[in-house]
C-alpha cells in the first residue's frame, strides 16, 4: 500500500507549498495525546495491548482523499480509508478510553480515520487535488498491530514532525 500510493503522488508533489510527510512516516491516527508523561506510559501501554488483543486484524484500502478542513482552505491534505469491518474507530474508542484510564488528555475533536499526506503553512486552496484524490483506488492491506508512537517536532525540518514507535501490540488474542 505504502508503494502504491506513493507511485501515484510521487509526480505531484513538485511546485506545491506543502510539507510533504515521508511514506515511511505515514501511519493512522486513533487517538492524539497532545502529552503523555512517563509515569503514565506503561498503564496507557497496558490499557491498548488489552485494546489490540480485544480486536481481531482487519483490512483497509485507500479511497479516495481530502483535506482539512476542506481543499478550498486546506491545512492537511489527506487519503480516507474504506474500513468495511469498522475495526478503526473500533479501536479508536478504545485507544480513547485507554489513555482516559491512564489519567492522559485527549484530543476532543470527532473520529475521521484519514492518512495525512501533507500539511500546509497556512491555509490553502488545494482544490486542484480534487481529481487526483478522487481517483485514488487503492488495494486491500492488512492491519495486524496497534503501535503506540511519539511524535517530535524538529524545528530544523520546519516544524517536521518524526514519529517513533514506543510499542507494537498485536491485534487479535494470541495466547493460546
Amino acid at each position: 500500500m505504502v508503494q502504491w500510493l506513493d507511485d501515484r503522488l510521487e509526480s505531484r508533489r513538485p511546485g506545491w507549498d506543502l510539507r510533504w510527510n515521508q511514506p515511511h512516516q505515514w501511519h493512522v491516527t486513533t487517538v492524539f495525546c497532545p502529552e503523555v508523561d512517563d509515569e503514565q506510559l506503561d498503564d496507557f501501554v497496558d490499557g491498548l495491548a488489552e485494546v489490540a488483543r480485544g480486536t481481531a486484524p482487519f483490512e483497509l484500502a485507500i479511497r479516495g482523499g481530502g483535506a482539512f478542513p476542506e481543499l478550498v482552505r486546506a491545512r492537511h491534505l489527506i487519503a480516507l480509508l474504506d474500513d468495511p469491518a469498522d475495526g478503526l474507530p473500533e479501536l479508536a474508542r478504545g485507544s480513547r478510553r485507554a489513555a482516559r484510564r491512564a489519567g492522559i488528555q485527549i484530543e476532543s475533536r470527532p473520529y475521521q480515520p484519514h492518512l495525512t499526506l501533507a500539511r500546509a503553512n497556512r491555509p490553502s486552496d488545494l482544490s486542484a487535488w480534487e481529481p487526483v484524490l478522487q481517483d485514488l483506488d487503492g488495494p486491500r492491506f492488512g492491519v495486524a498491530e496497534l503501535a503506540l508512537v511519539r511524535s517530535t517536532l524538529d524545528t530544523r525540518q520546519h516544524g517536521r514532525a518524526t514519529h517513533t514507535p514506543v510499542a507494537r501490540l498485536p491485534l487479535g488474542d494470541h495466547r493460546f
